[in-house]
């Protein structure tokens, strides 16, 4: 065997006997970080103290209601003129063709974007909206508007801002009660021991519409909401003025869960 094949061969063999490299592969990015920056209007980083939590922590995005408000697209707030994500916001819908023209504040999440082709968001915050909406204009779609400024009309429409929004917060609390009468309704013990970390109670004592305890639970924290706040009495009825909670699930509840947070945040 010449030098040339002997030195081949050993190359062989040392090749065969070195461990394969896999590659490394990009670690998968959360939307949660990655639509951060979309809504925020300029480049901005959600800041994590320890960058080794997400190694360790199973965020749960999937199913995390919260993530999927943060991940939502944004929106122009007509109000403030600032971008929000959707689900933070309130969802107007106009139809200004129809021979009566009218305008309603969606309070279904559900069916958003498919009831009407015209659309605009406004904050989700009742202290603000009672103060600045002044009338029709100041909800409309931009593009509604310049196609009105264009063609010189005269928009025919009886607009009450109180009426809007006694009948956007009447509807959503109607959904919440509905919601939470069918969990009531098929609620076990067991579901209650292993499958939940957000609880639901109507507790006229607690002042706090929100609470986060940390380091209670399999999931390291619990949050509790108190529709105390929202003063309704079929709310009441169903928590038995107080005497029982309801404990909700994060991916099949997550409809609910959502309703309760905006409706409380709209109220706060």
């Amino acid at each position: 065997m010449s030098v040339g094949n002997q030195l081949l061969k050993s190359l062989y063999i040392s090749k065969s006997k070195a461990s394969r490299k896999i590659p490394a592969l990009p670690a998968k990015i959360s939307p949660l970080f990655t639509h951060f920056e979309k809504w925020a209007g300029k480049p901005r980083k959600l800041f994590i103290k320890d960058p080794d939590l997400l190694k360790s922590f199973n965020l749960k995005l999937d199913t995390n209601p919260f993530a999927q408000l943060l991940s939502s697209p944004s929106r122009l707030d007509r109000i403030g003129k600032v971008k929000l994500p959707k689900l933070l916001s309130i969802q107007v819908d106009s139809d200004i063709k129809s021979v009566i023209p009218s305008i309603k504040f969606n309070d279904n999440l559900e069916h958003r974007d498919k009831t009407r082709t015209s659309h605009s968001y406004i904050l989700n915050k009742l202290s603000v909206l009672e103060k600045n909406l002044k009338n029709s204009r100041s909800v409309l779609p931009l593009h509604v508007l310049a196609n009105l400024n264009n063609e010189n009309k005269n928009l025919n429409l009886n607009f009450n801002s109180k009426e809007l929004l006694d009948e956007y917060v009447s509807e959503t609390e109607q959904h919440i009660i509905d919601g939470l009468s069918k969990i009531k309704s098929i609620q076990t013990n067991s579901f209650k021991e292993t499958s939940s970390h957000i609880i639901v109670k109507y507790d006229n004592s607690d002042n706090e519409a929100l609470r986060l305890d940390t380091n209670t639970t399999y999931y390291n924290y619990t949050l509790t909401f108190n529709l105390a706040k929202i003063q309704n009495i079929q709310l009441e009825h169903i928590f038995n003025k107080g005497y029982e909670l309801l404990y909700l699930h994060e991916k099949r509840d997550m409809a609910i869960i959502l309703q309760i947070y905006r409706l409380l945040m709209l109220l706060a």
